[in-house]
């Protein structure tokens, strides 16, 4: 009686485990897209000062 108990709780634990580890993913690949797109939009800026400042 012990075992199909046992398989069950490991199976749901498993999954758990499985969607914290997607939810972590996914929020390091925003994370670095923010950073990118602050990047780009600062080097974007300095570039825009560079060419126009001189004007």
């Amino acid at each position: 009686m012990a075992r199909p108990y046992l398989t069950i709780s490991t199976i749901s634990e498993y999954r758990l485990d499985n969607n914290k580890n997607d939810e972590h993913k996914n929020l390091k690949k925003e994370i670095v897209n923010l950073i990118m797109i602050f990047i780009f939009l600062y080097f974007n800026y300095n570039l825009n000062v560079l060419i126009f400042g001189n004007l």
